[in-house]
């Protein structure tokens, strides 16, 4: 079990996640999804603390390089075991579970601990990560990873070697961009905020609020612990407005598995035992 340190800090980073929550259940009502929706989703959010609590205990800093290499690993995955079109999901047999956004979190929080140690190259290991997922293809998580990167090289000190490390984030971005993506979006994963409000003014309008109430909640107690892990907050709300576009899900709004999942791994990164701020 994690410490009684890590607990204390953990369940408060858990709290972020109660706005996003609340507008969970407000998009799948109004969506009116099948019961087996709501069933998988209900599994996800319950397994997001568990996660926590269980990277918590076991991760340590010593181990961030040994992560990161496991995130490029598991979004390299669906390239090689999917078909043409977009790869963007590994199939567990019924269950098709996004993995960019368990790995990009995850990822994020260990680029920021192996930097702040001075050990291993993250801004390389990042990059190949927007390069994998640039052949997916993935714009919207390129351009989401590249803001999130940013937060994390400057959180040091902004030099020009880190401006140019930006630059293979950017063509990524121009790469994905530049291919086709013919999957249309579904109003309970990608138009949730379409979909909230054109059903119900207010419920748009709470949906909106709880993504801006985790993004700050979440910035504000990451901020406290490492300026660099304001790069989690930043992946966030640039999904979130890219979602309004139809190209992306929101993330832990409406229905999806990965969001949650990398979400729970994200925080056990953060609240384990020994970081150092």
């Amino acid at each position: 079990m994690a410490s009684p340190v890590a607990q204390a800090a953990l369940l408060p980073l858990l709290l972020t996640a109660l706005p996003v929550f609340g507008a969970s259940l407000i998009v799948l009502a109004l969506a009116r999804v099948g019961i087996g929706v709501c069933y998988v989703q209900a599994a996800a959010i319950a397994l997001a603390p568990v996660l926590a609590a269980s990277v918590a205990a076991f991760s340590t800093e010593r181990r961030s390089v040994g992560i990161t290499l496991g995130c490029l690993a598991l979004v390299a995955l669906p390239l090689v075991t999917t078909g043409p079109g977009p790869q963007r999901w590994l199939h567990l047999g019924a269950l098709s579970i996004y993995v960019a956004p368990i790995a990009i979190p995850v990822a994020l929080v260990a680029a920021a601990a192996a930097l702040r140690e001075g050990r291993g190259p993250q801004p390389l290991a990042l990059a190949v990560l927007a390069w994998l997922l640039a052949l997916q293809p993935d714009f919207a998580q390129v351009l989401a990873l590249t803001a999130a990167a940013a937060f994390v090289l400057f959180g040091r000190e902004r030099r020009l070697v880190d401006v140019v490390a930006l630059l293979p984030f950017a063509f990524a971005g121009w790469w994905a961009a530049s291919r086709p993506d013919p999957l249309l979006p579904v109003e309970h994963v990608e138009l949730v905020f379409a979909l909230a409000f054109a059903r119900a003014p207010w419920a748009g309008l709470c949906v909106s609020l709880a993504a801006l109430a985790t993004v700050t909640l979440l910035a504000v107690r990451l901020a406290r612990i490492d300026r660099a892990l304001l790069a989690v907050p930043a992946y966030y709300a640039v999904l979130f407005v890219v979602s309004l576009s139809g190209i992306t899900p929101a993330p832990l709004i409406g229905f999806g598995a990965g969001p949650w999942l990398g979400f729970g791994c994200m925080l056990g990164m953060v609240a384990r035992p020994g970081r150092r701020a």
